[in-house]
C-alpha cells in the first residue's frame, strides 16, 4: 500500500477534527517544498563541480538523514479511557 494516504490518514487522526485539513495542507506543502529545495540544492552542486557525480552523493546524504530522522519518532501512546462501568445497572 502507498504511504502517502497512510500519512494523511495519520494527520488527520493526531489533530482535532477541525485542524485535520489544516495538517494536511501543511504535510502537502512541506514535501513539495523539499522537492524544490533538493532540485535547488542539486543544480547549486553541478554548477559547482561541473558534474553531476557528486549529486549522488547529495542524495545519499539526504536519504541517510531522513532514515536518521524517521528513525528518531517517537510513537505517541495511546489514550487509556478511564470510564469505569457501572455497577448499578437495573
Amino acid at each position: 500500500m502507498a504511504g502517502y494516504p497512510l500519512l494523511i490518514a495519520a494527520a488527520e487522526d493526531t489533530v482535532h477534527a477541525s485542524q485535520a485539513a489544516k495538517a494536511v495542507a501543511m504535510l502537502m506543502m512541506m514535501g513539495n517544498l523539499g522537492g524544490v529545495m533538493m532540485v535547488l540544492l542539486m543544480q547549486g552542486v553541478k554548477g559547482l563541480t561541473g558534474s553531476w557525480t557528486p549529486t549522488g552523493w547529495v542524495l545519499i546524504i539526504a536519504v541517510a538523514l531522513a532514515t536518521f530522522l524517521v528513525l528518531k519518532i517517537k510513537d505517541k501512546p495511546a489514550i487509556k479511557s478511564t470510564v469505569k462501568p457501572s455497577s448499578n445497572v437495573v
